[in-house]
């Protein structure tokens, strides 16, 4: 796990996070995981 990654992209995750749990966008199955780099 990249935490440096994570770290600078955290305030786009919670935004996606918090859009998610409103309803305001939904994820299409393993979209999360089609846009992580091979071998993550």
């Amino acid at each position: 796990m990249s935490w440096d990654l994570i770290e600078t992209h955290f305030r786009d995750l919670m935004r996606v996070a918090i859009s998610v749990r409103e309803g305001t966008i939904s994820l299409a199955p393993g979209a999360v995981r089609a846009t992580a780099p091979a071998g993550q």
